[in-house]
């Protein structure tokens, strides 16, 4: 019998139509070498849980919801499982819209995955995963973040029947389809990306949905008209992906961080760091996740990449040399 098993998986940068998701549309995301961590052992008390992170810790036969751990506990309680003890570690700031929580649970769905045998596929991972943020704490999210944390590399995700905001938050899995994912990993141009992460003032992507949400639900035809524009501008940016028209991808991601400029999701700190990226000759910037995070800077090439790299180092909180990472996968098992 099988007693542990560590699993881990990717956090995202959103290329394009970052927030249709949650409208029933699409997003191309790719997956990068900032994972997350969870290690799942089995305890001998069948009916006690144990979640760690940090310096946070609780324990557990019935979750008792209004903690900081509150993500953990509603991702576990949707497993129907119990008997274990998870350990977490992150290399993914806090709050910089790099899809963090996600690898969270989908990691944890996965080693529990392997460890009770349940046989769940990676959709339903996905699919699980996103449940726990939306129908079990009811904050405004969507599906990327899952499914680029468990297919991992470039995808292209089509959300259609997926309208998870219209009513209110998700409808139960077996009501709608699963996400199509169209791996596109074949066309990975040589990308050369920095993530740059500004101290983080935002709590959480529901901070920022929530009120996007609410105006796109009411039919506010500035905002529907700006989510139709991102959803299109996708379409195209996945063509010029494929026909290796880089100047014009690069423009359409542009393009998308305009769009979020508009909705007032890049920060002060966010604008400085697109400055100095700019002056240095940065082919584009994109505000990641719901804005206010994290930026994702594309170079030219690895000289100019490192160039970049040292003007934003002494301006932020955190900074990364970025590559493409797989999906969801078992670290270590015993």
């Amino acid at each position: 019998m099988k007693k542990i098993i560590t699993a881990s998986a990717p956090g995202r940068i959103d290329l394009s139509g970052g927030a249709t998701d949650w409208c029933g549309m699409h997003t191309m995301s790719i997956a990068i070498n900032l994972r997350t961590y969870a290690k799942v052992t089995r305890l001998k008390d069948s009916k006690k849980v144990q979640i760690k992170i940090g310096e946070l810790e609780e324990e557990y036969s019935r979750p008792r919801y209004g903690t900081k751990l509150d993500l953990f506990k509603a991702v576990i309680e949707l497993s129907k499982l119990k008997g274990f003890r998870v350990e977490y570690q992150t290399d993914i700031p806090r709050g910089s819209g790099l899809g963090g929580s996600a690898p969270l649970t989908v990691s944890t769905l996965f080693a529990l995955n392997e460890l009770y045998d349940q046989k769940w596929n990676k959709y339903y991972i996905a699919e699980l995963a996103q449940r726990a943020e939306t129908l079990k704490l009811e904050t405004v999210n969507g599906y990327q973040d899952q499914y680029t944390a468990t297919f991992g590399g470039l995808i292209f995700m089509d959300f259609e029947g997926k309208e998870c905001q219209k009513g209110k938050y998700s409808k139960p899995i077996n009501e709608e389809p699963y996400t199509v994912v169209e791996n596109l990993t074949e066309y990975l141009p040589d990308f050369h990306i920095i993530v740059a992460v500004p101290e983080i003032t935002r709590k959480s992507s529901n901070e920022t949905n929530s009120s996007v949400s609410a105006r796109f639900l009411n039919g506010e035809k500035e905002i529907v008209d700006k989510m139709t524009l991102k959803a299109q501008l996708t379409q195209e940016a996945k063509k010029a992906l494929i026909d290796g028209r880089m100047n014009d991808l690069y423009k359409l991601i542009n393009q998308n961080n305009d769009i979020m400029r508009s909705f007032g999701f890049v920060s002060d700190d966010n604008e400085k760091i697109i400055e100095v990226a700019s002056i240095n000759g940065a082919l584009a910037c994109k505000t990641c996740g719901a804005g206010r995070g994290a930026v994702a800077i594309f170079a030219k090439d690895k000289k100019h990449q490192v160039k970049i790299f040292e003007a934003l180092k002494p301006t932020v909180e955190h900074i990364f040399k970025i590559k493409i990472a797989k999906g969801v996968r078992i670290e270590k098992k015993k």
